[in-house]
């Protein structure tokens, strides 16, 4: 009976040997969870009414930009969602832009709109680009500054 319990105890080791877990960490293993990947793929420009590279008050201008999906994965109900940083006074209220779907390893030119009043304050105006995918923001947003001024433009 003694050997019986000496053998129990001795598989009881050797299985629970067996029955610890191990974890490692590896630099080489990636996980792909299916997610879209959006990056801006050339400068940011204005085009606005004078073509001085100024916002002016009463001026509609529009912000161009390129971005592309580089996954292999496509990018569902695009949006970007325009914010100035440094609250200039005088921009009419920012829209959303929609850009659509972007296929896998497609891209799309963005255009958005700015449009001031004709109480536009002088100064830096600091935009930020906040990019959405199916409503969710992606890890990237564009950052853009221009110069703004209180003068009436000259036509």
């Amino acid at each position: 009976m003694r050997n019986i319990v000496i053998i129990g105890l001795l598989l009881m080791t050797y299985l629970q040997g067996f029955s610890q877990t191990f974890t490692g960490k590896s630099d080489s293993l990636q996980l792909d969870f299916g997610y879209p990947v959006i990056q801006l793929t050339d400068t940011v420009s204005i085009e606005d009414e004078n073509g001085n590279g100024l916002l002016e008050p009463d001026e509609s201008s529009v912000v161009l930009f390129t971005i592309k999906n580089i996954s292999k994965y496509p990018a569902k109900n695009v949006t970007i969602s325009p914010e100035e940083l440094n609250n200039i006074r005088g921009f009419e209220t920012f829209n959303p832009a929609f850009v659509g779907d972007i296929p896998a390893g497609g891209e799309k030119l963005v255009e958005v709109g700015i449009t001031t009043t004709p109480r536009l304050q002088g100064g830096t105006a600091n935009f930020v680009f906040h990019l959405y995918e199916k409503g969710v923001e992606n890890d990237i947003s564009i950052v853009f500054t221009i110069g703004t001024t209180s003068k009436q433009r000259e036509d």
